[in-house]
């Protein structure tokens, strides 16, 4: 600054003109730099954006993708549903007429099966006939009730039961307890014991037993009833047209 000021007196230029003289290059240079510094701000804010935008591009790829991998094995889902659709078209019109021979077949056999429960019976049977008949009731459903249909029957052949009821013995109607073994055999005691039969399958009715099954009868009943421990009992197998 002496320099400058001695420059100044020796030139007789002024000091304050020197001096804006090198203020303006400062200034200037210090703009510069600011833009310079705003230039790269800008750069790098850019520079981010390209970025950002460069991985949304890249996953919105990724999804375009996977919603093409999605859409591709749905459309080979369609095809297989439309196959077994196709396919379930075939088997309903191939499963109505065994419907048929199964309801045909559990009639059969209600009707000539012991009379247990009969009543119960031919209500199923009639609701999976009106099951049949119905025309907006799909296959698939109608197979469901015969299965049940069929399950039930098959259970009640498992087991023992014994219940009060009356039977026509020659021509009499006689009130008894009765032990069924499931389908294996139908056995009924009076109360005092004194009557003792066996429902014959063949016959279609009730037959006198030999009163030596008179205990053995009376056994069972307590033991299916928890009465009485189990034990083995020499129970009578009557083959059809036995007296």
């Amino acid at each position: 600054m002496l320099t400058a000021l001695i420059f100044c007196a020796a030139t007789g230029v002024n000091v304050d003109t020197i001096t804006d003289t090198l203020s303006a290059p400062i200034a200037e240079s210090a703009a510069i730099g600011v833009k310079a510094k705003q230039w790269q701000q800008q750069k790098a804010i850019e520079h981010s954006e390209q970025q950002q935008a460069l991985a949304e591009l890249y996953w919105t790829e990724f999804q375009i993708a996977k919603l093409e991998r999605q859409v591709t094995e749905q459309q080979q889902q369609i095809a297989t549903l439309t196959d077994e659709l196709n396919n379930i078209d075939a088997i309903a019109q191939q499963l109505e007429p065994s419907l048929e021979v199964w309801y045909a077949e559990l009639e059969r056999l209600v009707a000539a099966d012991m009379p247990f429960l009969t009543e119960e019976r031919q209500r199923r049977l009639r609701f999976f006939r009106q099951s049949l008949d119905n025309a907006d009731i799909p296959q698939a459903e109608r197979f469901r009730r015969l299965m049940e249909v069929i399950q039930i029957e098959v259970d009640q052949g498992y087991g023992s039961v014994v219940a009060n009821h009356p039977i026509q013995l020659q021509g009499q109607n006689i009130q008894v307890t009765s032990f069924r073994l499931g389908r294996l055999l139908w056995l009924a005691q009076s109360q005092d014991g004194s009557v003792n039969a066996y429902f014959d399958t063949a016959f279609g009715g009730w037959k006198t037993l030999d009163p030596r099954y008179a205990s053995a009868i009376k056994d069972a009943i307590a033991i299916s009833k928890n009465q009485q421990r189990a034990e083995l009992l020499a129970l009578p197998l009557p083959h059809k047209g036995e007296q």
